[in-house]
């Protein structure tokens, strides 16, 4: 073999080997542009504080750098996430400030042929370079998942992303879009809370029928919901409503083919009273009707309306949250509610007008944490089974009834009892040494009928920081107390 083909046969060893290196590394063109990307971006004035994993050493893997994920497959990006961080950097300057002059420019994304998502939330972007828009990214045949949240686009926005037809989920919240939307027919995920939005929903809404997730909230939409082309949206499993100027009919009729619907937040907006015409007969009572035929909610918050009548709750397997708190709710609560609502983790119906017995069926609902019934019209004594061996219960809330009766008999477990608010009813009898055995951080048992000494043993509850026993008939023995509770506020 001649010394010239040994040369060249090392040669390609070395080339070969240096290849096997990198033989999973992303592609160099991707490298390069992110690089040029990075470049664009301008953090930093002096130095590279911001993005310092994407270096230029030929042997760095674009893939392990900080906010890229490539696939496993191809070693192509398939997401980059690019997320503004509000710190001070070496210079002296704040990232924040120094991105509110970046043009966006789109024509550095297109090298990303399989780019499946991108992320640029927190930037303070307003625009971009003049021809190097959105309609660049049209190439990204791929682009499904979309995110420029809290930036300063306006609503000339959407005339540009209306292109992107592979997009399924886009985030808009923290703008200033102010109206414009559509086109974008396969979206399944939209994000609009926090903007300037004035007005009613535009009718071409109706167009988006993969759409599973919707957030309108803190903005100033009007109109009745019942009529909005939310109404024909029957893919919705996320409703966020919250916080505009929207007519919420109690009945929520328009919605009772929403199988799919699984949480629905409509509290801040204006409920109007609306006679329904169908055989429920719902009237303006609480409307009963959207739980009857969307039996699959996980969450329910329903506060600071008008809502009428008595709860027929039909059967709620996935429900874990129900916050009615602040309406008109009479009637009582059904004594079966554990096996109505079995995997209840948390319950808030104060401020209504509830009335008769606390169902013992509390007690049996393992996974409940938080109950909240205060300011109604309970009668009766605390139920023997309220809470029950297992019982996750931490805060019990009944404060303002007209219960009555001693608290907590002996059978009562309140292990885990870390907040107890009982004041305000009829209460009487000796505090039974029964709360002894809970690790409580706030005992309100004030404006009862409490007899017989304050006992001593409250100034063994070392985790005790609230305690309120006035306006009952206590005898008051401050030496034995104070002693113990030394963080007592």
């Amino acid at each position: 073999m001649t010394n010239s083909k040994i040369v060249y046969l090392w040669l390609l060893i070395l080339f070969m080997a240096n290849r096997w290196q990198c033989c999973y590394c992303c592609w160099n063109e991707e490298r390069t542009a992110l690089l040029q990307l990075k470049a664009n971006i301008k953090y930093s004035t002096s130095n590279d504080d911001y993005l310092s994993s994407w270096g230029a050493n030929e042997t760095s893997d674009c893939c392990k750098w900080e906010g890229i994920v490539c696939s496993n497959n191809t070693r192509r990006v398939i997401e980059l996430s690019i997320i503004a961080k509000e710190e001070k950097l070496s210079n002296g300057t704040y990232t924040g400030d120094i991105l509110r002059n970046w043009l966006f420019n789109a024509s550095l994304f297109v090298p990303f042929k399989s780019l499946k998502a991108l992320l640029l939330p927190g930037h303070s972007l307003a625009g971009w370079v003049k021809n190097e828009g959105f309609e660049k990214l049209r190439r990204l045949r791929k682009l499904e998942v979309l995110n420029l949240s809290r930036n300063n686009f306006n609503r000339s926005i959407f005339e540009s992303i209306s292109q992107l037809s592979s997009l399924k989920s886009l985030y808009l919240a923290e703008n200033n879009i102010g109206s414009g939307l559509c086109d974008l027919k396969y979206l399944e995920e939209l994000s609009l809370s926090r903007n300037k939005f004035i007005g009613r929903l535009p009718p071409c809404l109706w167009n988006l029928t993969f759409l599973r997730v919707i957030d309108l909230t803190e903005n100033q939409f009007t109109g009745n919901i019942a009529s909005s082309p939310l109404s024909r949206l029957l893919s919705l499993e996320y409703l966020l409503l919250a916080n505009n100027y929207f007519e919420m009919p109690i009945s929520f009729e328009s919605f009772a083919n929403h199988s799919k619907l699984k949480f629905v937040t409509s509290d801040n907006n204006s409920v109007i009273l609306r006679t329904s015409s169908s055989s429920c007969n719902i009237g303006g009572n609480f409307p009963n009707w959207l739980l009857e035929n969307n039996s699959r909610l996980e969450e329910v918050y329903l506060i600071g309306n008008a809502f009428t009548g008595s709860l027929q709750l039909p059967l709620l397997s996935y429900l874990k949250a129900l916050d009615i708190s602040n309406n008109k709710i009479q009637g009582q609560l059904p004594p079966n509610i554990e096996s109505i609502i079995p995997n209840l983790l948390m319950s808030t119906m104060s401020n209504n007008m509830i009335e008769g017995l606390l169902p013992s069926s509390f007690g049996d609902m393992k996974g409940l944490e938080c109950l909240d019934l205060s300011y109604n019209k309970l009668t009766g004594a605390l139920s023997i089974g309220l809470p029950r061996e297992g019982s996750k219960l931490f805060l019990l809330r009944l404060s303002n009834n007209m219960l009555t009766g001693e608290i907590f008999p002996v059978s009562a477990n309140i292990n885990n009892l870390e907040y107890l608010y009982l004041d305000g009813n009829n209460f009487s009898g000796p505090i039974p040494r029964k709360l002894s055995t809970a690790p409580l951080r706030t005992l309100d048992l004030s404006y009862n009928k409490l007899s017989g000494n304050i006992p001593a043993w409250l100034g063994d509850i070392s985790s005790l920081t609230s305690l309120a026993l006035s306006r009952n008939h206590l005898t008051v023995i401050f030496r034995l107390i104070i002693v113990g509770l030394k963080d007592l506020r």
